[in-house]
């Protein structure tokens, strides 16, 4: 019996030791000019100093303003450039045209819960039709550890994105997405009948710096009128559109696109003899490219598995609506997944659209057989 409590008495301790380290990780902590490294951030850092620090909680949308006037935050726009990241936005969604010279560092948050600090970077369109903001973490060096979009506006009136920066360095991100529009707006207004999907996710901050997504929920696609998306007194979160039971997901052996996974994780599911392996490191991270002989995969430590490209019948795509399909089958099979569009991109090439996805799945065919499935997610 003594032995018994005595064991007790330790595995309490222990807990309770485990349990005050997870708070000690939470915890914010300031983050000072001395600990920053490089010079364009501790630059940044000093007039910041003097405009005000970006504090928690804060949200990302109509009142953001409001909040730095009652705060008496001023605003000041450092020159910001780095080829690596996608921070541009055009109107147009697949035009990639940057506008470098105009993309700034806005502001700066001196708390956080690692070695890392936190900033706001913003892109304009060249005509300044459209600007997109980005939450972005700094190691101390200057280097660039995760970024995630939080705010997207067309022309000054239309928001597409908005988000919420709370207390405990979660962040809640609304998005609307039209994924079977290029454009949105024309003539600085909202185009009639925009069908568009909205999508919520959450994500907490690591120690690391890192974005980690923790949930996502997909709603059922809608038509957004123009005075829908012109009020500006209601928010995305607050629009009321339903939820879906269940969302599209693209998975390849159980992998989903947009999670991540350790290599081992990976190599389980797909198989532990890759005939080519490669890694690439550059200042966002690590990408890891993997061949099963003419199958290939990426996966970014960043942003999960992001595309594949199958040319065998080995691997399965599914999560599809619930449909699963691979390299083999009839093309007539596409015909019958719900919730899709299948248009002829080219001869001997479909393009499915998924209901709740902006990219499309590209199918090969040749014979009504499906040749090869390839997918790319949108950065």
């Amino acid at each position: 019996m003594k032995n018994y409590l005595i064991s007790l008495l330790l595995l309490f301790a222990v807990v309770s030791f485990t349990s005050a380290q997870n708070n000690i990780a939470l915890e914010k902590q300031t983050v000072s000019l001395n600990d920053l490294s490089d010079e364009y951030l501790q630059n940044v850092y000093r007039v910041t100093e003097k405009y005000g620090f970006l504090e928690f909680p804060i949200s990302y949308d109509e009142s953001f303003f409001e909040n730095l006037r009652t705060k008496r935050i001023r605003t000041f726009s450092h020159f910001y450039r780095n080829n690596y990241a996608p921070f541009y936005v055009n109107v147009n969604k697949h035009d990639k045209s940057r506008n470098d010279a105009e993309t700034s560092l806005l502001y700066l948050f001196n708390k956080s819960n690692g070695k890392y600090i936190l900033g706001t970077i913003r892109a304009k369109s060249p005509d300044h039709n459209a600007y997109k903001d980005w939450l972005v973490s700094f190691a101390f060096n200057g280097d660039i550890i995760d970024y995630l979009p939080i705010r997207e506006v067309y022309g000054n009136q239309v928001t597409t994105i908005e988000a919420q920066l709370n207390s405990n360095l979660t962040i809640n991100v609304q998005r609307l997405t039209f994924p079977h529009n290029d454009y949105i707006i024309q003539n600085s207004r909202p185009i009639e009948n925009l069908q568009g999907v909205r999508i919520d996710a959450s994500y907490k901050i690591t120690q690391e710096g890192k974005f980690l997504l923790t949930e996502e929920k997909h709603y059922k696609s809608q038509t957004y009128s123009p005075e829908t998306l012109l009020d500006k007194k209601t928010r995305i979160a607050n629009r009321g559109e339903v939820i879906l039971s269940h969302a599209q997901t693209i998975q390849v052996n159980k992998l989903e696109i947009g999670k991540s996974y350790s290599l081992s994780q990976i190599k389980a599911k797909l198989g532990n003899d890759p005939t080519k392996e490669a890694t690439d490191t550059n200042e966002l991270g690590t990408v890891h490219y993997l061949e099963y002989g003419e199958d290939v995969f990426h996966f970014d430590t960043g942003k999960g598995f992001t595309s594949f490209r199958l040319t065998s019948p080995r691997y399965s795509v599914s999560g599809i609506s619930g449909c699963i399909i691979k390299v083999g089958d009839n093309i007539s099979k596409l015909a019958s997944i719900p919730d899709t569009r299948l248009v002829l991109k080219k001869e001997g090439c479909y393009h499915l659209y998924l209901k709740y996805w902006d990219n499309p799945i590209e199918i090969g065919f040749s014979d009504n057989n499906i040749t090869y499935i390839g997918f790319a997610m949108s950065v």
